[in-house]
């Protein structure tokens, strides 16, 4: 075990984006991130929410939606320091990235820790469809022109809206926008594959 002391000299060289990614890392039992589809994703919602974040990280178009070199540059940091490893596809911290984790939770507010934990929930057990439909219904649309994935996922907008819903992961809402259908017409066609309508 590392001296705390020790921990905040190595901290204090750290880019917000490295103490962001520790957390997401971190929050919710350490559960690893799928790979790194999702750790991009996942980043860049996160920066929506933690102005920090917003400032630091520039996302630009990519073949799969929003990508920022930043949180690329990150991960190998983080892989440098032993506080992640890679587990097949997936992102997880080591043990002393655990330790290091525990370190940054206490001095981040809840408000954040709360909003990390949200989507990480939301988005870490949704397939790579079903990720990318939200994405690419969500973020702003210059952040797409590249995808080499929009077309082929775009077509799949609706069934992949209804698996959506049915996870309990979109609202009636949502789920619409992401079918483009309004939300009369999500109602429609959930009453016909005998779904509960709910908010």
């Amino acid at each position: 075990m590392m001296e705390s002391s020790a921990i905040e000299k190595i901290l204090k060289s750290f880019t917000d984006a490295q103490l962001y990614v520790i957390l997401l890392l971190g929050i919710g039992e350490y559960k690893p991130v799928k790979g790194r589809l999702w750790y991009q994703k996942e980043m860049y919602f996160v920066s929506n929410i933690i102005e920090v974040l917003r400032k630091s990280l520039e996302f630009e178009p990519y073949f799969i939606g929003p990508h920022s070199r930043d949180l690329e540059e990150a991960l190998d940091q983080l892989k440098f320091y032993d506080m992640i490893q890679y587990n097949k596809n997936e992102i997880e911290l080591t043990d002393f990235g655990k330790e290091v984790f525990g370190f940054i939770k206490n001095k981040t507010i809840d408000k954040e820790i709360n909003a990390i934990d949200e989507i990480k929930g939301l988005f870490n057990d949704m397939s790579n469809d079903e990720l990318l439909v939200f994405v690419y219904t969500s973020v702003d649309k210059s952040l797409i022109t590249e995808s080499l994935e929009y077309e082929r996922v775009m077509r799949k907008r609706v069934p992949l809206a209804v698996n959506l819903y049915k996870k309990g992961k979109v609202s009636l809402g949502k789920a619409a926008e992401i079918a483009g259908m309004t939300v009369e017409g999500m109602m429609q066609l959930l009453k016909l594959r005998n779904l509960a309508i709910h908010g």
